[in-house]
């Protein structure tokens, strides 16, 4: 028997994800029904709110989330260490992006990671426990706080 790294295995999406993304027509609803919508306590990463909402293919965008961390925590780790090349910064950005960080966070963490050698591993560092530790709690809350305040 192999065994195969969930990071490894193919994740395809389920064939129904795309017939959920088809919108209704509001014209076609009863005016008697509403829907209420409460929203959540605290803000949330667009993967949390997924699961705040119970949608029904959470797991599936779950798991690509978690893949996305995994090959940034270790194929890509070694370049965003010690690189300032267009590519690692691309591969930053996008970091910064699926974390969804405020634009303060994204603006006060890339200078913290130009400003040369400290600041590159004090970014590092909060970098490492973005993706590490605060990214895959399983609430998955806002973390721009973390960055700067």
């Amino acid at each position: 028997m192999e065994f195969v790294q969930w990071w490894e295995e193919r994740d395809d999406a389920p064939d129904d994800v795309q017939d959920d993304w088809s919108f209704v027509d509001h014209e076609e609803q009863p005016e008697d029904i509403e829907i209420e919508i409460a929203p959540p306590p605290k803000p949330l990463l667009t993967i949390g709110l997924l699961r705040y909402y119970d949608y029904n293919h959470f797991h599936w965008f779950e798991r690509k989330y978690l893949k996305f961390l995994h090959e940034n925590l270790t194929d890509h780790w070694p370049d965003l260490q010690r690189g300032h090349s267009q590519e690692t910064m691309d591969r930053l950005a996008l970091i910064l992006k699926v974390l969804e960080l405020d634009r303060k966070g994204k603006v006060d963490f890339m200078l913290l990671y130009r400003t040369g050698i400290v600041g590159g591993t004090c970014a590092n560092k909060i970098l490492w426990q973005l993706l590490s530790t605060w990214a895959t709690d399983g609430r998955y809350r806002d973390l721009s706080n973390k960055v700067s305040k």
